[in-house]
């Protein structure tokens, strides 16, 4: 995928994001299941999009400019820490298992830092029991530190994944091709579904251009109808395609 196809997707999907903070295209979008989780959902897209990067291959690195140990670090801390989760909260609190690996792979050989540190910062919005957790969150973030994850090991994590960024900071930066191409995907379906969507619920030029729209008049309601929904599965296509390469089969519910 070349680059300025990544940049018009995320272009685009910033837009439509912008244009979702307008009470009047909230009210307009309600009524077709938009809510905050899908706004925190995109954005959380986003960020994995303009974030994520990989380390370069560990024999082109010299030892100032590798966070090895770092990586090592984080690897570890993931594999521990998203089983620890897992078993603790995949039966017994599901929903809130959901919310927070939202849009994570839980089993992987390797775990990029910017998965790790969102989920890890969603620990912080868990305790204090705001949106999306809810009541709950600070109950089951009190249930995560019974069992280890307690709030030092979480600044500890956190630290960890600080010093990678520090490093990098002063580097080019570097991105493995899968990771852009699976972050890029993946933002894509959701813009394409929503955006859809909202041209299919919101006919107002202003509220449209706010959106990223042309502001144009729709087409025939018939011709629309049939536009919406090629583009809707096309982008439920990319998503369920998505998640069968980064999860087993077993993990796929928990995150949808």
């Amino acid at each position: 995928m070349s680059r300025s196809t990544l940049h018009d997707r995320a272009e685009r999907s910033l837009q439509l994001l912008l244009g979702m903070r307008l009470p009047r295209v909230q009210a307009a979008l309600t009524p077709f299941g938009f809510n905050r989780q899908v706004m925190v959902q995109g954005w959380d897209l986003m960020r994995a999009l303009t974030l994520a990067s990989d380390e370069k291959p560990l024999e082109s690195q010299s030892p100032v400019s590798a966070p090895s140990s770092h990586q090592k670090h984080i690897e570890l801390a993931a594999k521990r820490w998203f089983t620890v989760a897992r078993a603790v909260l995949q039966h017994s609190h599901p929903e809130q298992f959901k919310l927070l690996f939202r849009g994570v792979a839980t089993r992987r050989e390797r775990f990029s830092a910017i998965f790790l540190e969102m989920v890890f910062q969603r620990l912080a919005t868990m305790a204090s029991g705001a949106a999306p957790f809810g009541a709950e969150g600070p109950l089951v973030r009190q249930l995560l530190i019974e069992h280890g994850l307690t709030q030092e090991v979480e600044r500890q994590v956190l630290d960890q994944i600080q010093g990678i960024w520090r490093v990098r900071s002063s580097d080019p930066l570097t991105r493995s091709t899968e990771d852009d191409e699976l972050a890029s995907s993946a933002l894509w379906a959701w813009y394409l579904k929503w955006s859809a969507i909202a041209r299919e619920a919101i006919q107002n030029k202003t509220l449209r251009r706010a959106l990223g729209f042309d502001g144009a008049p729709a087409a025939s309601p018939r011709k629309r109808s049939i536009e919406q929904i090629e583009v809707i599965l096309k982008g439920e296509s990319i998503l369920e395609n998505i998640q069968q390469r980064l999860l087993p089969a077993a993990d796929q519910d928990h995150v949808r």
